[in-house]
């Protein structure tokens, strides 16, 4: 086996192509990417989220020791604190986020972006909270029995007079189960939920001149965040 190599006294090895993405273990973490036409892929760690920010440690993989067909994987010994990732995957030398992951964090509160290229999101390396789907229950209504509502999470209890302690939050939508059962409504059918830059448009409202944002999210960029 190939020794650890000391990268600013940063200890790695050679991984594990499974699971996908970031995966904590008993000495750091696991990082793992399938990229099919890569030829080179470098990983970026950070321990700020400030986007002018530069990489602590800069480390590009190797495509023998660190490559397992076409995923890419390395093993993190002893990680920073706090610590963040991007991958620069060559030929491309833009600082891409990591498909897989489960945290991606910017710093910045909603709406918060003076501009749309200050969105700078990185992904961060807090093991997700797990949830067991064999404790859940669902009932089998039938399609022609359906009576559904189409909800906007944050639109649904933003106002104040939704009365819920966490104003435009799942955990808000989850309190006013008890409205929604009253009304009638037995299906809940969310508009996107995913992680987007609400500021990557930069009109005006020709009215007050306000930026507006992309308040629907219908432009995601990652699939498995909430």
């Amino acid at each position: 086996m190939r020794p650890f190599m000391n990268i600013r006294r940063l200890q790695t090895n050679a991984g594990t192509p499974r699971p996908y993405g970031f995966a904590p273990n008993s000495s750091g973490f696991n990082l793992s990417l399938t990229c099919t036409h890569a030829t080179q892929v470098t990983l970026l760690l950070y321990d700020s989220l400030d986007p002018k920010a530069k990489p602590i440690h800069t480390i590009p993989l190797d495509p023998i020791y660190n490559k397992t067909g076409q995923v890419w994987h390395i093993g993190i010994e002893n990680p920073p604190n706090p610590c963040y990732y991007l991958y620069q995957i060559e030929p491309n030398s833009t600082p891409l986020l990591d498909p897989y992951s489960r945290q991606i964090t910017c710093g910045v509160p909603w709406r918060g972006f003076g501009k749309a290229n200050a969105y700078n999101p990185k992904c961060g390396t807090e093991p997700p909270p797990s949830f067991l789907w064999t404790d859940a229950s669902f009932q089998k209504i039938p399609p022609k029995d359906l009576v559904i509502y189409e909800m906007h999470i944050r639109a649904f209890t933003s106002d104040n007079s939704s009365g819920v302690d966490s104003p435009g939050t799942f955990a808000a939508a989850i309190q006013k189960i008890p409205h929604l059962v009253n009304l009638g409504v037995n299906a809940v059918e969310l508009l996107p939920i995913f992680e987007f830059n609400e500021s990557e448009y930069q009109g005006r409202n020709p009215f007050t001149r306000k930026t507006l944002c992309n308040y629907w999210g219908y432009s995601p960029i990652n699939f498995f965040l909430l």
